[in-house]
């Protein structure tokens, strides 16, 4: 059996103390790239999130003033089911369909829009978040070394170079690209609420008053469609109302009506527009007095003019065709100028000339009896 010489011994020792100090060396760089990598990933997840944070809480004021202004006694019971993280996505779908009715050139609807997502929110067993929070995918960050069997040669030769603290820088680094990923993600819209009828432009509003005028007696020249504000118009129209008073007490209450649809007519959609009219009648059976009952106008705000109008179709009574009224022959006087006793005594009010026209008179009993008499000339 040979035997290495002490000089190739001392040789070999030699170069492996220079490459463990190569690799060292290049182990102790690499982890400091890590770390310097890291620490930028750091610095800029830490602004994403900051943004994001505050992006978030636009996006859940804005939906809970939605809620606010549209939620009714719902809103409250709404706001707290979503959450922080539901109001977000709530106040982000409703910004992303405002730009998608603006670039199709709609008016956007918020109360229709707020009313449809709590009947999304709404189940048997209560309010619910129909928001789900989507979650990005953490990237798998642990060390393939750690999932196999290391030889102690390679545990040692790390410990030596400082390849496990490589490992861990790597390790890390891997962990701020991940958070780093997350951050950087926009945050998707969720459709939960989807599309809804968009409220009237300002040019449908103006047809829609220039037709209930018309209904009123109130007409427009293309001039004045074409030059008045739409206040203008509608303040027109209820005072062609207001400046006379119609013989039929249900146009009447037609009036009230139409003045209540005038009002409201910036909460309007396309929807609304084609019942209108008959809104105008079917609604006039519920008015009361001079006016509306405050919780139907509070449904059409709330609810839509649509809505009401299907509600209360069913409850208005059917226009019950009249009967002809049976015409009464008048019986004929048994003498031409004959008068009845109503008709002598106002013709002569007082004793003396009573006994007078008896001279004139001649009492007798009424043609078909039933103890009534005449008084006859002659």
């Amino acid at each position: 059996m040979g035997f290495f010489s002490p000089g190739v011994i001392i040789g070999a020792a030699s170069t492996f103390v220079g490459q463990v100090e190569e690799e060292r060396e290049y182990n102790r760089d690499l982890a400091e790239e890590h770390r310097r990598e890291r620490q930028k990933n750091q610095a800029l997840t830490d602004r994403l999130r900051a943004k994001r944070k505050s992006d978030d809480a636009k996006l859940s004021q804005i939906a809970t003033s939605l809620l606010g202004q549209y939620g009714g006694d719902r809103a409250d019971e709404v706001k707290q089911a979503l959450g922080s993280e539901g109001l977000a996505a709530f106040g982000a779908e409703y910004e992303s369909y405002v730009k998608t009715s603006q670039n199709q050139r709609l008016t956007p609807n918020p109360r229709g829009f707020v009313q449809k997502l709590i009947a999304q929110s709404s189940t048997e067993d209560g309010v619910v978040n129909p928001y789900r929070t989507e979650q990005i995918a953490k990237a798998d960050t642990t060390d393939s070394l750690e999932q196999t069997q290391e030889s102690f040669v390679d545990r040692f030769k790390e410990s030596l170079t400082g390849g496990g603290k490589v490992r861990e820088s790597s390790a890390a680094l891997a962990q701020s690209e991940a958070a780093l990923a997350e951050a950087q993600q926009p945050r998707v819209a969720e459709s939960v609420v989807g599309s809804v009828s968009p409220k009237l432009s300002r040019g449908e509003i103006r047809n829609l008053t220039k037709a209930i005028g018309e209904k009123f007696g109130r007409k427009f020249s293309d001039i004045e469609l074409a030059e008045q504000t739409t206040k203008a118009l509608s303040k027109a129209v209820v005072d062609t109302m207001e400046a006379s008073k119609a013989k039929e007490p249900e146009v009447e209450r037609q009036k009230v009506v139409a003045k209540v649809i005038l009002n409201n007519s910036d909460l309007l959609t396309v929807e609304d527009q084609d019942v209108a009219l008959q809104a105008i009648n079917i609604l006039a059976n519920q008015v009361k007095g001079e006016s509306l009952p405050a919780n139907i106008i509070a449904e059409i705000r709330r609810d839509g003019l649509t809505k009401v109008v299907e509600k209360y179709a069913e409850e208005a009574p059917a226009k019950k065709p009249t009967a002809p009224k049976p015409q009464i022959k008048a019986e004929p006087s048994a003498v031409a100028g004959a008068l009845t006793a109503k008709q002598f005594n106002e013709r002569f009010p007082d004793e003396d000339a009573r006994k007078n026209a008896l001279k004139k008179y001649t009492r007798q009993p009424a043609p078909g009896g039933k103890n009534e008499y005449i008084y006859v000339p002659g």
